[in-house]
């Protein structure tokens, strides 16, 4: 089975975030920075995560992007077909 990227840097943004001490919010551009993508690629995939109930988003200027339920509650399986199901939404 072959995997596209935004598989790879979903499954990246999931793990960075539950890393993260505290569960302290993180920056899209900060992420960005850390996979070495656009920061406008990446916020495409943030909004699907976000959209699933995966992780959530405080828009302040402490905010940032952080897990909006525990690591051990989130599948590989919830994370495809979280990119999966947007995809198809969204093809009128």
């Amino acid at each position: 089975m072959k995997l596209n990227k935004s598989f790879e840097q979903a499954t990246y943004v999931i793990t960075i975030l539950a890393l993260q001490k505290e569960h302290h919010p993180v920056k899209s551009r900060v992420l960005s920075q850390v996979l070495r993508v656009s920061d406008s690629y990446l916020k495409k995939i943030l909004v699907k995560l976000s959209k699933a109930g995966l992780i959530s988003a405080n828009a302040s200027k402490v905010g940032g992007y952080q897990l909006a339920k525990s690591v051990d509650e989130i599948s590989l399986k919830d994370i495809f077909f979280c990119l999966k199901f947007t995809n198809k939404c969204f093809r009128f």
